[in-house]
């Protein structure tokens, strides 16, 4: 499922989309939306925090 975006919002059932995440993050409005991973787009206003894990891989 290389291309395929599963979208989820508070109201609907998962809506299934043949696009590269690249071209959804386009679309978005940036202030609202923030890519936190290769595969996930969340909303801003729904972060509750954020940690910096890179010295914690860096232990081991």
């Amino acid at each position: 499922m290389e291309n395929y975006i599963r979208t989820h919002s508070t109201n609907d059932k998962p809506i299934l989309t043949l696009m590269p995440l690249k071209e959804v993050l386009k679309k978005l409005p940036s202030a609202k939306f923030q890519r936190i991973h290769h595969r996930y787009i969340v909303p801003v206003g729904k972060i509750r925090s954020s940690q910096n894990h890179k010295s914690a891989i860096n232990r081991y």
